[in-house]
């Protein structure tokens, strides 16, 4: 069994109550990785299994966010970061770097409202200033109806380009995600996606290289409930993946989460909001097929905002 500790200072005061949407708001394009992210955080979000996480979130008093986090996973050494993030309120410009103990330093500059369009720019470069390994630049420019995305990955070995472009028209996005390996002149990857979205109603899917198939379904049954189910399938070895997962909001400061796959594998989450600016997380995974095996764990998680 495995026990997991989870220790920031700050978290969002607003997460543990249900996203609205607006309505009558204009839905944004979203990143590529994005499309379908409804499903992906309720499989993905408030699960802490065999973990130990330290955050430290703080501002100063001329807007700089600090941001120190360190983690902690069975079997692995340590991890850390250090992110710090300015945003000049009337330029619109935020500047945003970051630095890992894996020696990679990161900087993101980002610009918000360019022109009528309201379109948003940001440039992204990340290197290793010790072994100068790799080099990546990637460049977003976000619109209402479109958000394309460039991304140069330079390594000592192998050079890379990838790009994706989302477009939206009503409730519906597609997009699109291109790989290229510039030393052999070759495509290695092509991704198409495409996602709708509707009151309560989210679906996704996407073929890569047309062989890997991908897909989810995302509902709101009724207030307080969110149910959705995550499917792939590969045409080379004909092997599949299945994934059912729930959340049920006991009240504004209590929810419970659970999700099953095709191997049985259970996972649980208990999230409750002991006082303003605490929270407990309670979590667990089990292997129902092999009750005796070490897939089984647990874990504890606290929140603290400062």
């Amino acid at each position: 069994h495995g026990f997991s500790f989870f220790f920031p200072l700050s978290c969002n005061a607003h997460s543990l109550r249900r996203r609205r949407r607006k309505k009558g708001k204009a839905m944004s394009a979203p990143k590529f990785c994005d499309l379908g992210k409804l499903a992906n955080n309720l499989f993905s979000d408030d699960y802490v299994l065999a973990q130990q996480k330290l955050t430290l979130k703080s501002k100063t008093s001329n807007g700089v966010n600090l941001k120190v986090e360190a983690t902690h996973t069975s079997g692995n050494p340590m991890t850390a970061f250090v992110e710090t993030k300015f945003t000049h309120k009337r330029s619109g410009v935020s500047v945003k770097e970051k630095w890992d103990t894996n020696n990679k330093v990161s900087t993101e500059l980002s610009m918000d409202n360019i022109g009528s369009t309201k379109s948003k720019l940001s440039l992204t470069s990340a290197f290793n200033p010790s072994t100068k390994t790799s080099l990546i630049d990637a460049t977003t420019l976000k619109g209402e109806f479109f958000q394309p995305h460039l991304a140069t990955d330079i390594e000592a070995s192998t050079k890379a380009v990838t790009s994706s472009v989302v477009g939206i028209y009503q409730n519906y996005q597609l997009g699109a995600a291109v790989k290229y390996d510039v030393k052999n002149a070759a495509v290695q990857d092509i991704k198409l996606a495409a996602s709708f979205a509707e009151g309560d109603f989210a679906a996704y899917t996407a073929v890569t290289n047309g062989t890997d198939v991908e897909g989810s379904l995302y509902h709101v049954p009724r207030s307080g409930i969110e149910v959705g189910c995550k499917f792939a399938w590969k045409r080379t070895t004909n092997a599949t993946a299945f994934q059912l997962g729930a959340k049920y909001i006991v009240d504004p400061d209590c929810f419970v989460k659970a999700k099953i796959d095709q191997n049985m594998l259970v996972g649980m989450s208990y999230v409750q909001n002991l006082r303003p600016g605490i929270t407990l997380t309670l979590s667990a995974q089990v292997d129902a097929s092999t009750l005796s095996a070490n897939k089984n764990g647990l874990g504890l998680g606290l929140s603290f905002e400062n």
